[in-house]
């Protein structure tokens, strides 16, 4: 990742302005960065112009447009919070001013704005962020890193269960005024399979079957409300995987199965897969019995305890967003990485 210019010229607390048409999410935003010690909120403009948002008068000077606060000389980073259909020129806008950017994912749900989107970063100096939550999490981070140090040897298999009912709480996504809805199924299947292969590798085949339809007969689309989908393939580096999504209740939310052919990892979350209870059990070649793994100090970038736990993958991202700025690295999912996932689950939607 290339560190923007104001990131570049500013190493202290990253200054956030915020913009958008849902007030619930806009304070879900104030509540992370103004607990963050890497960030600072700087401004605030909530759509349409005459809203008025209670936590407004904070902040000075008094935003007049969102075209202003993109430009803000104030703003490092511009958090384009929602999905209304203008949310696309408020992210363009803050690019062209050179702003560092966070976007929802439902803003990249059109094709053609997502394309767009992604070749003005690749012809800019700034950095990007996208509402990939999982990716993010304590559990995804560490057991990321268990496999790059050949914790299970080659990776052989993987499995990926998630059901919407209990992993809903991980999204943090639901944008009445979305340019384009995306199925609730086709949203946590995007979550989930960015995590999941941000640390397996990518597919290089797959198949899927894709379940009711509540509107059949129409076109495939992630627009379409699935009610279930599986995918099974081969990953990049030859171990096979399997990933089944529902909307279906009942434990566990989230359940990650990786077996090598030197040991097994499990991912267990009953609920809220970015907090706290994610329980990781280990088996490797030669031990008597499974054991869970302690998720060491290191990898809790935030006090979960201090976030409603709707917020805990939001402040993960903007954690992770921070160290990328400050030590170069690229944890944090982008709008490219976004787009590789849309584009493979209409691949598997269409299948």
């Amino acid at each position: 990742m290339t560190r923007s210019i104001s990131a570049l010229k500013r190493l202290g607390r990253i200054r956030v302005g915020l913009v958008g048409d849902d007030e619930s999410a806009l304070d879900d935003h104030l509540a992370v960065l103004s607990i963050l010690p890497d960030y600072e909120p700087t401004a605030l403009h909530q759509l349409p112009p005459e809203s008025n948002h209670a936590q407004s008068d904070r902040f000075a000077p008094k935003i007049g447009s969102a075209k202003e606060l993109t430009s803000h000389p104030d703003v490092d980073l511009v958090a384009v919070v929602g999905a209304s259909p203008i949310a696309r020129d408020h992210v363009r806008d803050a690019i062209a001013a050179g702003k560092d950017v966070f976007c929802d994912l439902h803003v990249l749900s059109h094709a053609k704005t997502a394309y767009e989107l992604a070749a003005l970063v690749e012809s800019s100096p700034i950095s990007d962020v996208v509402g990939l939550f999982p990716r993010a999490s304590q559990a995804t981070r560490y057991v990321g890193d268990l496999l790059a140090d050949s914790f299970v040897r080659n990776v052989c298999s993987v499995r990926l269960y998630a059901n919407l009912a209990g992993a809903k709480a991980s999204l943090l996504t639901s944008f009445p005024n979305s340019v384009q809805t995306i199925s609730p199924i086709a949203e946590l299947a995007v979550h989930f399979l960015d995590a999941l292969f941000s640390i397996v590798g990518r597919p290089r085949q797959f198949s899927s079957v894709v379940g009711p339809r509540d509107t059949p007969g129409e076109a495939p689309s992630t627009a379409v409300q699935l009610r279930e989908l599986c995918a099974i393939g081969v990953l990049e580096g030859d171990g096979v995987f399997s990933a089944h999504f529902d909307e279906w209740s009942g434990p566990p939310a989230v359940r990650i199965d990786i077996a090598g052919d030197g040991g097994k990892l499990k991912i267990e979350a009953a609920t809220n897969y970015n907090g706290e209870n994610v329980a990781i059990e280990a088996f490797r070649l030669g031990d008597d019995r499974p054991q869970l793994l302690a998720i060491p100090r290191s990898y809790k970038w935030i006090s979960t305890q201090q976030y409603p736990p709707r917020t805990v993958g939001l402040a993960n991202l903007y954690a992770s967003f921070a160290r990328d700025l400050h030590e170069g690295t690229h944890r944090t999912p982008t709008i490219n990485d976004a787009i590789k996932m849309l584009e493979l689950l209409q691949l598997i939607v269409e299948a």
